[in-house]
């Protein structure tokens, strides 16, 4: 994913810990009217006259229908399967001198004068100019195909960027997503958890799935027998946002609790390996993975 050219996303986390933030472009044009926080685009201090100024994304977000931690864990799914279809993101936590040091108008002071001596938000990638809207071709099919059709690049790229949106309840209309060159980016994370009627499985009867993100669903399968369901890839997920600096308490999104969070993942994640192996069984290993 072309999004951090010369930089591995290990070396841009670093560097984006350390960044000093010295102004802000204006909120994202995507967050919502009414959320408590907002999402801001940001540059930080050059290290010399020589440098190039950092432009990122800053949010702080408590919903109602957008939520920092939201997009963090979305990030966290993202990876942990191997798919790469959310930006690079960090966790960042914005000190009162620097949260007032900011300069821009005053919608920066407005929107985060949050009465706590340190702010944590989440720091990512913002959307460059080479990103444009991309339509999903693939269709959501009804019953599971009679044959395979081997998946073409395009169609691998896509299946897994809607992998990510069934994980995570990403968005409601997943044909209209943004991407590059075939390879579709959510940058909207922070609405995750949201769309809990939206169906997406018509897409895994065309029997084509990734072998590594398969691997993992089955390590995560739970230990009762011949069982299918998936019970611990949510917890593994809750597990890594808090030890990398939420606590539970900051893992809400709307009623639903760090708890609730994983059992939405595993659900999903359920609902997608009864139907891979069902695959398997029908035409093979070798015919259904890739």
């Amino acid at each position: 994913m072309i999004l951090i050219a010369g930089l591995r996303e290990s070396d841009w986390q670093k560097k984006a810990m350390k960044m000093y933030l010295q102004k802000h472009q204006g909120m994202v044009d995507t967050t919502a009217p009414d959320t408590e926080g907002g999402k801001f685009i940001v540059e930080s201090l050059k290290s010399n006259e020589n440098s190039k100024t950092s432009r990122a994304v800053f949010m702080v977000e408590r919903g109602p229908t957008q939520y920092h931690v939201a997009y963090y864990i979305a990030y966290t799914v993202d990876r942990m399967l191997g798919l790469y279809n959310v930006p690079p993101t960090t966790i960042r936590t914005l000190s009162d001198i620097e949260f007032r040091k900011v300069r821009g108008d005053k919608q920066w002071h407005f929107v985060l004068n949050i009465s706590f001596f340190l702010i944590l938000g989440v720091l990512s990638i913002p959307k460059s100019s080479v990103m444009k809207g991309e339509k999903i071709t693939l269709k959501n099919l009804p019953t599971m195909v009679t044959e395979i059709k081997k998946f073409s690049r395009q169609e691998k790229m896509e299946l897994e960027y809607l992998f990510l949106l069934w994980l995570t309840k990403a968005t409601q209309t997943p044909r209209a997503s943004i991407g590059y060159k075939g390879h579709f980016v959510l940058f909207d994370g922070d609405a995750a958890f949201q769309y809990m009627a939206v169906n997406l499985i018509g897409y895994f009867n065309h029997c084509q799935f990734p072998n590594v993100a398969y691997k993992l669903l089955t390590c995560h399968k739970c230990h009762t027998g011949s069982s299918q369901s998936v019970c611990t890839l949510g917890q593994q997920v809750v597990d890594k946002v808090k030890a990398d600096g939420f606590n539970e308490s900051e893992i809400m999104i709307g009623r639903k609790n760090f708890a609730d969070l994983a059992t939405v993942i595993d659900d999903a994640a359920t609902v997608t390996l009864v139907i891979v192996e069902h695959c398997i069984r029908k035409f093979g290993r070798e015919a259904v993975l890739y």
